[in-house]
């Protein structure tokens, strides 16, 4: 499938963009600070850009993500350490780095595990299958969301 012809890319380092700064309303990473040097830089670079908000989805620092989630990820030739975020680190770099009540902080965690999730799902079949699925989802995320192992970090800026 083609891009849209009006879309235009380019290639920045999203540690140090260059770009003005409040130059975009949003901005928005998902799974892309952990790839970097100096994730931390690239959440700063983002709050830099952004006017309004800046969102992203990383792994999130919890006991389960510590006990079995992967710590170093390889992707081809590629090899990552993979740097794990919570509502604390973000509220402790955006203050630094914005002052002091300047955002608000509505980061949080989720249980994302699709595939099991699809699989479970196939097994059981149908809607039956589907209201399972999206029950365990339910529990897994109002109850014990904190132990989660995605992160969504969030902070709009006042």
């Amino acid at each position: 499938m083609d891009r849209d012809k009006r879309l235009k890319g380019i290639v920045l380092n999203a540690e140090r963009t260059n770009l003005p700064s409040q130059s975009f309303d949003i901005a928005l990473v998902q799974d892309g600070l952990h790839h970097l040097s100096s994730p931390v830089q690239g959440f700063t670079e983002m709050l830099r850009v952004a006017k309004r908000a800046v969102v992203f989805l990383e792994p999130h620092d919890s006991l389960v993500g510590r006990m079995i989630g992967t710590q170093w990820e390889k992707n081809g030739s590629a090899i990552n350490y993979v740097f794990r975020w919570d509502k604390k680190l973000v509220d402790q770099v955006a203050s630094s780095f914005l002052g002091p009540n300047s955002f608000d902080n509505l980061s949080l965690s989720f249980w994302h595990h699709n595939v099991v999730y699809a699989k479970a799902r196939s097994i059981l079949g149908g809607r039956f299958g589907l209201m399972v699925v999206r029950s365990i989802k339910y529990f897994f995320d109002r109850l014990i969301g904190r132990l989660g192992n995605q992160f969504c970090g969030l902070v709009i800026k006042r």
